[in-house]
């Protein structure tokens, strides 16, 4: 009986034991999320947002349903072993996890944080401009355009950032943009890709 007991349990599905990683989950629309078989918490009520405490460190399974249960993601990811991690599910059911930014500072060593007046000083603006009509994403978040073809984001902090741009007839294009501190950098979007075209100081 011992024995069939734990044979049951080596073939049951991972339990998420305590102790593990936080892991926050942003959907680009409604959607379910499942790690190993299990619902997490939904954050600030919201529909395309969710929240697992305690996941264990390693491969676990994922699964993202959208509207009516329509499949939109299963695959086992690697969960790292930090305290908080996100995991971003994008419109083509791609899953990319990364660590926390509180929890790459800590593995990186903590450093003073910079004061309030230094971060608004060193405050850039990004410029997105598309060859035609298209939605720009920066760092995962939709950034809203007047015109359908620029977006501007306000008050970036120096640092690499992740734009993708997707084009309403022509797929999706993406790159990785380099933001120094108190500067404006503007970024051509085109079937090619994306290109920075100038890169200015922000006028005092």
């Amino acid at each position: 009986m011992r024995a069939l007991c734990l044979v049951l349990l080596l073939l049951s599905p991972a339990v998420l034991a305590a102790g593990g990683t936080t892991l926050k989950v942003r959907c680009v629309e409604t959607c379910t999320v499942l790690i190993e078989g299990r619902p997490g918490r939904r954050l600030h009520d919201s529909p395309w947002n969710w929240e697992f405490k305690d996941v264990p460190p390693g491969k676990r399974r994922v699964e993202v349903k959208g509207i009516l249960g329509r499949p939109l993601a299963a695959s086992y990811l690697d969960i790292p072993d930090v305290p908080e991690a996100s995991l971003y599910v994008d419109s083509k059911g791609r899953l990319t996890v990364s660590p926390s930014a509180s929890s790459a500072a800590a593995d990186a060593g903590i450093r003073p944080a910079p004061s309030e007046a230094q971060t608004k000083e060193d405050a850039s603006i990004l410029h997105v401009r598309c060859q035609k009509p298209c939605t720009v994403t920066v760092e995962h978040v939709r950034r809203p355009s007047g015109d359908s073809r620029t977006a501007i984001v306000h008050g970036l902090k120096p640092g690499t950032y992740r734009v993708e741009v997707d084009f309403v007839l022509g797929g999706t294009r993406r790159g990785s943009v380099e933001v120094p501190p108190a500067s404006e950098v503007f970024v051509y979007a085109t079937d090619a890709g994306l290109q920075v075209t100038n890169t200015r100081p922000l006028a005092k």
